[in-house]
């Protein structure tokens, strides 16, 4: 079947754009054919003085650049670009099944008037097209009494629903009164990423912190990290400011970039779920930073992962110094992503066939 993706991709963050590179290959291997809408997230906004400087200094253009070079070889792009819900509704796309990629499609946090995007639940195209959500996350957000109701209504023409967290598979369950299943992650679906990865003469050589949010507390951990094995360290996308860098700061401009780094990290020290994610996957030793304050709802899914691969205590640190000197069991990991692997791919073989999941 060809079957339509709609979900973050066209975003310069590389845990979005190889999570769309995952589960298009995941489509492909079941014998399908993946095509992603190219539906840019609307803007929550005109852009301020302090993001257009924040902008030319971190060469944001080369990097967007980069990121629609690394998308055009490897997705399958709609030949129309979509900037809005009524365009797609005006004119859909053709295929055979809708899926609601991965990532915070859900969350209208970040989306423009913090308000639920129709274009995000699918509401295009023919009724009878079977439609499926995949991985889908609210990103910690909690709906009002009206959005209840909204996602009944829009969530009723779906054939199958899957979402990422434990806390959305529970509200989904009570607010829609069916079943909704927990599946991976795309990016933890695909257990392949060789045609990504390159040698490097560094391989082996450095700490990469990667963080989502810049802490004292990551730092410290980073910091313990590096003495463990007496290497410096990279910080992939650290703070612009020099003086509030640790380490080396590495310009990060493409996915493919990013996924060579953490290849060929000794280590790495991170607060991003897809850096565990892509630590996990290429079985590098990865210690967790959670995130604090308002980014700390982010947390629920690095821990619930955690959990299910059994190594909570291997990678989420009561004191650094400690948990740095504990070993991964590979052999854990890799039997409980097989068996999570085996029940997330069932759903979406369902779903594609036409079951009611």
């Amino acid at each position: 079947m060809k079957v339509s993706i709609n979900t973050f991709y066209r975003e310069t963050h590389p845990g979005a754009v190889l999570q769309a590179y995952a589960l298009s290959r995941i489509l492909k291997s079941l014998g399908h054919e993946p095509e992603v809408l190219a539906y840019a997230r609307p803007s929550r906004g005109a852009s301020t003085i302090k993001q257009r400087i924040m902008a030319i200094a971190t060469r944001r253009a080369e990097t967007s650049r980069q990121y629609a070079a690394f998308c055009a070889r490897f997705l399958q792009e709609s030949g129309k670009v979509y900037h809005s819900f009524a365009e797609i509704a005006a004119n859909p796309p053709h295929a055979d099944a809708f899926i609601c990629g991965s990532d915070q499609k859900w969350n209208p946090g970040l989306l423009t008037g913090n308000r639920f995007d129709p274009a995000y639940f699918l509401q295009f195209g023919p009724a009878g097209i079977p439609r499926i959500s995949y991985a889908v996350s609210f990103g910690g957000y909690k709906p009002g009494l009206e959005q209840e109701s909204l996602l009944r209504t829009y969530l009723s023409t779906f054939n199958a629903i899957s979402v990422r967290e434990p806390v959305a598979q529970a509200m989904l369950s009570r607010i829609l009164g069916r079943e909704v299943a927990l599946t991976l992650d795309p990016t933890l679906l695909l257990g392949d990423y060789s045609e990504l990865l390159q040698p490097a003469s560094d391989a082996g050589c450095y700490i990469l912190l990667y963080s989502v949010q810049n802490s004292a507390a990551i730092h410290q951990i980073a910091q313990v990290t590096a003495a463990y094995y007496g290497l410096p360290i990279w910080s992939a996308n650290g703070p612009l400011l020099p003086w509030k860098v640790l380490g080396r700061r590495i310009e990060e401009r493409s996915p493919l970039q990013w996924i060579n780094l953490v290849h060929g990290a000794a280590a790495v020290v991170t607060n991003s779920f897809h850096g565990l994610a892509f630590s996990l996957l290429l079985k590098k030793r990865v210690v967790l930073s959670p995130l604090t304050g308002p980014m700390a709802k982010g947390n629920e899914r690095m821990v619930h992962l955690c959990d299910i691969l059994g190594i909570n205590q291997d990678v989420i640190p009561a004191k650094a110094a400690e948990t740095i000197r504990s070993d991964i069991n590979w052999d854990l990991v890799a039997n409980r992503l097989a068996e999570h692997r085996e029940s997330s791919l069932c759903f979406l073989r369902n779903a594609l066939a036409g079951t009611q999941v």
